[in-house]
This record gives structure tokens, C-alpha cells and sequence, in this order.
């Protein structure tokens, strides 16, 4: 099995034969398909997560994926050899209390693949039945690989603000925010604004979902006007400009990773009455949900406008290299 193996020390990439593992019950094996590169991992590879990695010298990078089922293990039901699948980067206990409650992105005791295990930046990938979703004829490889992490974060991001939104500020548009501007566009919101520093990626946002692009020279027009903002930048300068940019009642949710502290002015969120959630994975249901609305056309599958660069999984260093220069969209792995 050919891995693309990330060396923490010497700060890059390696092709190696890991070895096909053994399923265990409740397991299957992917023949990955298509594996995406996600802002998530350059915080890995920084070590920013480095207390929460499986292996202090090296790791598997990936979890957003889509394959097909090469073998099941025992006690496999709903799924087959030869289905088209997808699967969610959490790995959930199944038995916690927050599990049966329906918010198992709050487990405590879950895993994430390219992580707390190896993920899916290889040729196959191990999963448990219970991340699964099957992958829609009409949706091809590299598109379906957004499902389980970029597009179903965003979704729950949106019910997380709830109500109805007219005026909205996305801070930064990396693909967690071009993904929240096409939702939002496909749900009837009116004003879409962007705040992102980079010329590609505000033509992106603007080709995508037509957004407005505020800078600094003319964010007075918005200030104290948008019922919600989603912060996805990491920019604690951006996430000042969130809360300014809301009206009395607004509310903002925080999508992104940033291991610095941010002073939290709570004077503010009282006087003014704002609301701030956190946001991090997605209930399994919320997938179901979303997949139903593309299956009604109530969004349209246009996914993959998202999409802006393919690699083969032998062309990693370069992937990795590009995404980190924010010249791109999202960047998949093709795996042949």
C-alpha cells in the first residue's frame, strides 16, 4: 500500500509501502479515489497539533476522501465491495453521551483520520463502517471528496447561526469560505461581502457566489450592518473586524484554527447582545440532511467550482506547496 508519509523533522513528504492492515470488525478497506488537501493539515505539519498526532516522527496526512470498498470485515452491514463511498474525518465512540444525543462531533473520545490515525493521502485508507455515507452517482470522485469535511462543516456552520440572513461577512476565502459563500448564494442570502487579502482567491469568491469585497478602505459601508459573520481566516486582525462588522443581535461563528488567544470583549457581546459559536465538525444526521437537498436540487451541484487544482499522489510536495501559498481553491489528490 503506497502512503505519502509527511517526516515532522525533515519537512516534507516520502512515498513508502505501509503494508495492507488486517480489518478488524465493523472495518472496511478503501480504494481511495480522491483525497483533499485541508487548511487542518497545515496545521499538523506546523506542529500545532502535535500533542494530538499518532506518531511523533511521521504521519498520514488526510481526511476528506472518497474511494471505493475493496473488502469489508465482520459484522459490516449497509455496505458492500464495490460501493462508491465517502466518509467523515471524525471518528466517533458511538457510546458517550453526546453521541446518542445526536451531536457526536461533540465525543470526547473520537478520532480524526490523517491525525489520531493514518489518513487519506494514500492508495487505501482503513475506515469504520460507522463514517460512511454513500457517494451519489451523479457526484464524481474529486467533487465528493469536499462532502465529508469542506461542504458539511460550512452546512453546519449555517444551522448553527440559524434564521434568516440578509447581510453576511465571510472572513477569508479559503475554501471553507468560498464553500459557506455558495451555500449561502444557493440559500437566497442577498449580500454575501468577503474580506480576504488575496487577489485569486476574491476573483474565486467573486466567480463562485458573486461576492462583495470589502478592505479596510471601505469597511465603514458594512460596519455594525450584517446580521452574521463566519470567520475562517485564523487572522485575529480579521476576527476584530467580525465583531465590528455586526449589527445589535448579530451573531458569529468561528470556523478556523488559531492557536493564539484572542482578547474576548465581553462588555461588547453583552451591551450590543452578539452571539459567537464555535464550530467544529458536524452531527452524522446534518450530512443526510445536506445530501437530500442536493438530491431535491434545492442547491445545486456545482461543487466543483470549488475545486481550482489536481495532483498525483506522487506530486504531494508540490500540492502542499501551492496550497500554502493561498494561490488556489481547494487542491485534490487524484489517486489512481
Amino acid at each position: 500500500m503506497i502512503s505519502t508519509i509527511f517526516n515532522f523533522k525533515k519537512k516534507k513528504f516520502s512515498l513508502g509501502d505501509l503494508g495492507l492492515p488486517e480489518l478488524a470488525a465493523g472495518e472496511v478497506l478503501v480504494k481511495i479515489k480522491a483525497s483533499a488537501l485541508c487548511g487542518t493539515d497545515l496545521h499538523i505539519m506546523a506542529g500545532d497539533l502535535a500533542d494530538k498526532v499518532y506518531d511523533k516522527r511521521q504521519i498520514v496526512l488526510g481526511h476528506e476522501w472518497t474511494g471505493i470498498i475493496e473488502a469489508v470485515g465482520k459484522k459490516v452491514v449497509n455496505f458492500k465491495k464495490g460501493d462508491r463511498v465517502f466518509g467523515s474525518p471524525h471518528i466517533a465512540c458511538g457510546q458517550c453521551e453526546f453521541c446518542r444525543g445526536g451531536h457526536s462531533n461533540w465525543c470526547n473520545k473520537q478520532g480524526i483520520f490523517g491525525l489520531s490515525r493514518p489518513g487519506s493521502h494514500a492508495e487505501y485508507l482503513v475506515a469504520p463502517q460507522t463514517v460512511l455515507f454513500t457517494l451519489p452517482p451523479d457526484i464524481g470522485f474529486k467533487e465528493g471528496a469536499l462532502l465529508g469535511d469542506t461542504i458539511s462543516i460550512a452546512y453546519h456552520a449555517i444551522k448553527r447561526i440559524g434564521g434568516k440572513m440578509n447581510r453576511v461577512l465571510i472572513l477569508g476565502a479559503g475554501p471553507i469560505g468560498l464553500t459557506l459563500g455558495y451555500l449561502l448564494k444557493n440559500f437566497g442570502v442577498k449580500e454575501i461581502f468577503i474580506m480576504e487579502k488575496g487577489a485569486y482567491r476574491q476573483r474565486l469568491a467573486q466567480e463562485i457566489f458573486g461576492a462583495k469585497i470589502i478592505e479596510a478602505s471601505n469597511f465603514l459601508s458594512i460596519r455594525r450592518t450584517c446580521d452574521s459573520a463566519f470567520e475562517t481566516s485564523g487572522s485575529l486582525e480579521l476576527m476584530e473586524s467580525a465583531f465590528h462588522s455586526l449589527r445589535r443581535g448579530g451573531k458569529l461563528a468561528i470556523l478556523s484554527i488559531n492557536p493564539k488567544k484572542y482578547p474576548l470583549d465581553t462588555l461588547r457581546l453583552m451591551y450590543r447582545e452578539l452571539a459567537v459559536f464555535g464550530c467544529f465538525g458536524y452531527p452524522h444526521e446534518e450530512v443526510l440532511e445536506f445530501m437530500k437537498l442536493l438530491e431535491s436540487k434545492k442547491i445545486r451541484n456545482d461543487i466543483k467550482k470549488i475545486i481550482t487544482h489536481q495532483f498525483a499522489l506522487s506530486d504531494i510536495d508540490k500540492a502542499y506547496e501551492l496550497f500554502g501559498s493561498k494561490e488556489c481553491g481547494k487542491v485534490v489528490l487524484e489517486v489512481k
